[in-house]
Formats: structure tokens, sequence, C-alpha cells
């Protein structure tokens, strides 16, 4: 856990340092946005399902073209099992302004943050865990921040799957979830 958890510190780290590193990219004096340029998300929400709610933590990092942006995404989901989701991103915005909708979706995979040995009263307790999907798909909103920030607010559908081997079986878990979530975009 410590190993995944200095891993995506790193990862974020290189991210914002790339961002540091460009030079004028986000908009010009008319408030449309440039065609080409370079975005971070950094989105901070919950995700509210049949079992639970808990917090969720994403960066995405990636390349805008006009209304369109792709990027590489990592986070954290508490949901449940703690679980490291590294995912894809598209996103869509519906005008080429700074104030706009946009519709999302990703999907990707997910490294297990718990545990396989954990110890108990009277014994031990041992856990096998199996990563596996992790998606999402949602709607939201970009209110522009200054010459080149948003603030991003989304509503969605998250999904996470994965299972969990006991000594008293193997558990599939499929997660469903709503998820709200609440960011900056520079």
């Amino acid at each position: 856990m410590l190993k995944q958890t200095i891993l995506l510190l790193f990862i974020a780290g290189c991210c914002t340092k790339a961002v540091h590193a460009q030079e004028a990219a986000a908009a010009g004096t008319s408030g449309k946005l440039k065609n080409w340029g370079f975005n971070s998300i950094n989105l901070v929400g919950g995700a509210a399902g049949e079992n639970n709610s808990d917090f969720t933590l994403q960066t995405i990092n990636g390349v805008r073209y006009k209304t369109w942006f792709l990027g590489l995404g990592a986070g954290l989901d508490a949901y449940q099992d703690k679980t490291y989701p590294l995912f894809a991103s598209l996103r869509k915005s519906l005008f080429r302004k700074r104030n706009t909708p946009f519709v999302y979706a990703g999907g990707g995979m997910q490294v297990m943050g718990e545990k396989d040995l954990t110890e108990k009263e009277g014994g031990w307790n041992w856990h096998l865990y199996d990563a596996g999907g992790y998606y999402e798909a949602g709607i939201g909103y970009y209110v522009g921040i200054g010459k080149k920030g948003a603030v991003s607010m989304s509503v969605g559908y998250t999904r996470k799957d994965y299972e969990k081997t006991t000594a008293s079986g193997v558990y599939a878990y499929q997660l469903n979830r709503y998820a709200m979530q609440l960011g900056y975009r520079f």
C-alpha cells in the first residue's frame, strides 16, 4: 500500500510539473478556448451506492483539442474496499467556451489498497484480492475562473469490480454507485 501511495504521489507531482511548464494555452481575450492545450483536472467527491457512501479523489491529465479532452487519470476510491483506479478519460464540452456543460466517460483498472493479511482477535484473517475494472460516465459544467482555470461540477455513475477470496469463499463485487465531484481544471 505504501508503494502504491508513493507511486500516485509521484505521478501527481510529475503531472503538476508538466502543467507549470506550459505557456499560454487556455483562453484568449474573446473567452473562447484555443485549439490545442494541456489540461489537468483535479477532483474531490463522493460515491453513494447500495452499501454505503464514501469519498473519491482523482487527478486527470491530458490533451485538449477544441471541445475534446483525452487524458489519463489516477485516484483514490474509498467506497467499500479502498482501491486506486488507473483509467483513461474522454470529455466533450458542448460549447467552445470557458463556461460550458460537458459529458464524460472513462474506464480502466484499479489497484487494491487493502491488506491481504490482517490480524484479528484470536488469530489471523487473510484476504486475497483480484483487482478488476473501473468505469465512469456522467455530465457536468465548467465555470471559467481567471484566465486559464475552471471549476468543474459533475454528477454521474461509477462502477468498480473486484474479487475477494477469504477462508470462507470467493466473493465477486460489482459496485454500482452514483458520484458527485467538484474540482478545478487548469
